[in-house]
């Protein structure tokens, strides 16, 4: 991996004219920066997104997912809330797994979930929320995760 694989990132629009006092970059390669950048490139990066060192290792195992009956429209038609029109945060799915803290330390992991998005052109992977879970050693934490 090498500086250059981060594209554009590295060398942002300069301020100019107008926009002097107003810096702002253009984003040419559109939603290709960084991880989508890597993706798209084929790019192995050193440690992937949300990589941590820890001192324990964890397993995933019962990966179960259940479909809603949630069906989406062409166009949102939610109100619209912070993060956009609420019907952008329907669930569509229910995706639920044991993680189980395998080593002998105390710790947290951060289960994450990525999803195709089914259009062309569209970075690979997106990850929805996720969030971080304590886990003991040696157990599996007693809500879902």
């Amino acid at each position: 991996m090498n500086e250059s694989d981060y594209g554009l990132l590295l060398a942002p629009s300069q301020a100019e004219g107008e926009f002097a006092f107003f810096p702002q970059s253009n984003f040419t390669e559109g939603v290709f920066i960084d991880y989508r950048r890597f993706d798209a490139m084929d790019i192995t990066p050193r440690f992937e997104f949300g990589f941590g060192l820890s001192y324990t290792t964890f397993s995933y195992s019962s990966l179960s997912v259940q479909a809603s009956s949630f069906k989406p429209s062409v166009y949102p038609t939610g109100a619209i809330i912070p993060g956009g029109a609420s019907d952008f945060w329907d669930t569509v799915a229910r995706v639920t797994t044991v993680v189980r803290n395998t080593g002998s330390v105390t710790a947290a992991e951060v289960p994450q979930l990525y999803v195709g998005i089914p259009a062309q052109g569209q970075p690979r992977q997106a990850a929805p929320r996720f969030r971080q879970t304590d886990i003991a050693a040696g157990t599996v934490p007693s809500s879902d995760v």
